[in-house]
């Protein structure tokens, strides 16, 4: 009776040659949702890799960094409430479906191949998660930061009254006049305070009222946001109202913002002494 050679087994899927077994693709949309499209590309990169789609896996990591570089360069050219509206759309909505669907296919064929197999555990991609998330800020207001240096605050003077010295409780108001000598409008963004000022100052209220005070990540400024007009050839003025909170000498850097919060220009003003 004839007997058939020994044959080799056949080579298994290239996922079986020790890899890590791949994250179901929801991850990467609950990494979407919760930390932003570059956590998201980054879990998917990930994944497909595991998935043997090493192609698919580069474009889609490289196509969502460039997307976030497009997205800083949208901060600092449109206005702020359509930039949170277009940030909000990729990271909310775009990214819990689209990375998903990316890694559908050759998922579903992993686990046609591998009945039964145990998938990997989500909950280690929170890293990678988190990375992302850096990773995304990191790019988004770098590009900002890049565009916005190459631009210029134009036709904007600054002028102001503030006594030389103050009493600890002692409330005072300091008027800030700033001048358009454009022959067009612009839209004063906000004034940027530095936090070294408001150490010994508080700033109670301003008229006109600001829309939002809120601190910088990235510098030791507080922002008050107003996005008031300035006439051509007029001025916009702005008193604010100020507490004397402790003893010392307090000197003044003012950033005045035009357009963005990212186009400003600084000023160098005296400071108060406080007793």
């Amino acid at each position: 009776m004839a007997t058939a050679p020994n044959q080799p087994p056949l080579p298994g899927p290239p996922w079986d040659q020790g890899a890590k077994p791949p994250w179901r693709p929801r991850v990467s949309g609950i990494a979407g949702f919760l930390c932003g499209p570059v956590a998201a590309a980054l879990i998917a990169f990930i994944n497909l890799r595991r998935l043997n789609e090493r192609r698919k896996a580069a474009w889609t990591l490289t196509l969502t960094i460039l997307a976030s570089a497009v997205f800083g360069l949208a901060i600092a050219k449109v206005p702020d409430n359509i930039s949170t509206v277009m940030g909000k759309l990729i990271g909310h909505i775009v990214s819990p479906f689209l990375f998903p669907l990316l890694q559908k296919r050759a998922f579903d064929e992993w686990e046609t191949s591998h009945p039964g197999a145990t998938h990997g555990n989500g909950w280690r991609s929170a890293g990678w998660a988190i990375l992302g998330l850096a990773a995304f800020y990191v790019i988004a207001i770098g590009s900002a930061v890049l565009v916005s240096s190459n631009g210029e605050v134009r036709n904007i003077e600054l002028r102001y009254g503030m006594p030389e010295k103050a009493k600890v409780g002692e409330t005072f108001v300091f008027a800030i006049q700033v001048q358009n000598t454009a022959d067009h409008p612009q839209l004063l963004h906000s004034l940027d305070v530095d936090t070294h000022f408001l150490d010994g100052i508080s700033i109670q209220r301003t008229t006109p009222a600001f829309e939002k005070s809120e601190p910088n990540m990235l510098a030791p400024i507080r922002s008050y946001i107003f996005k008031q007009t300035i006439p051509p050839k007029g001025t916009l003025e702005i008193e604010l109202q100020c507490r004397a909170q402790k003893p010392g000498s307090f000197p003044l850097g003012l950033d005045v913002c035009v357009k963005t919060a990212l186009t400003c220009s600084s000023f160098k003003l005296s400071a108060i002494a406080v007793q």
